[in-house]
């Protein structure tokens, strides 16, 4: 049965992550038929264990799944749509033999999705690196002394890797990190655009608090994304482009760390182990 139940998972990820790709949306259909037919499958299971214990452990699953989710779109980290992917994965990949397999599949997805996330970034950088390299001139003057503390943890590591030292490790990565958050926080600013007020949709970011006659439409600082009622309101009251951030389709990764999981449930710890710890021994 639970095999059945992977396969139903697979195919829904497949279909939001087409979705996901062609309009940048995710039917709330498809996401909440997915979370419902998950909370049926943990009452099955609940109810033929008659354990309590497991019970806990699902709401925990639930619980923990729904707040990292809630926090990541409070951030706009991501959008609506991966919130509930994200709870309905935490009731579909749970069964009374097997607790961690969500906890397994939320390591790798972590994983999967800083790959995702930043080769993205490194895409749009390519595509646009003309309007990057004057985002980055441009904000230069304010990152400055990031540029100049990370370049000098790196070359400490460089150092430290060239003496045999054991923290030589540390230093590369903390640097590279470094270096590679000013990148990516510059790549943000290459997914804003202004689009037609007509072409402006439920849910997306708008970064500009929108005021008209001294009504306040929107304010980008007290909701994370534009509803309906709120778009309606703009067209009457003659708002005619609107500045967003186009985020990247997320919901792929979901996909990618969904069937890494099948095939390797401790891909992450095996990454973790195999990459980061050798590096400290040099």
């Amino acid at each position: 049965m639970f095999e059945v139940l992977l396969a139903i998972c697979f195919v829904a990820l497949v279909l939001a992550s087409v979705h996901d790709l062609k309009t940048r949306e995710v039917p709330d259909y498809l996401s909440y038929t997915f979370i419902c037919v998950g909370i049926l499958i943990q009452i099955y299971y609940v109810l033929k264990s008659f354990d309590l214990n497991y019970g806990l452990y699902v709401l925990l699953n639930f619980v923990g799944a729904s707040s990292f989710g809630m926090l990541m779109y409070r951030a706009k980290q991501w959008g609506g749509a991966d919130t509930k992917l994200t709870i309905a994965l935490s009731l579909f990949l749970m069964k009374p033999s097997n607790i961690w397999l969500f906890s397994n599949y939320f390591l790798n997805f972590l994983l999967v999705g800083a790959f995702y996330g930043v080769s993205g970034s490194l895409f749009l950088i390519i595509k646009k690196r003309k309007k990057f390299f004057e985002v980055s001139k441009k904000e230069f003057g304010t990152s400055k002394y990031y540029y100049f503390a990370s370049l000098t943890i790196l070359s400490i590591g460089i150092i430290f890797l060239f003496l045999q030292n054991f923290l030589s490790g540390f230093f590369i990565i903390v640097g590279i990190l470094g270096l590679l958050s000013i990148f990516l926080k510059n790549a943000d600013k290459l997914m804003i655009k202004s689009i037609s007020i007509n072409k402006l949709t439920e849910g997306d970011w708008v970064i500009d608090k929108i005021v008209i006659n001294d009504k306040v439409l929107f304010d980008p600082k007290k909701e994370v994304d534009v509803k309906l009622k709120q778009i309606t309101k703009m067209k009457s009251e003659g708002v005619r482009t609107v500045k967003i951030i186009e985020g990247m389709p997320f919901v792929p990764a979901f996909l990618i760390a969904f069937v890494i999981t099948m095939f390797k449930s401790d891909f992450f710890l095996s990454v973790i182990t195999g990459l980061v710890f050798p590096a400290f021994l040099f």
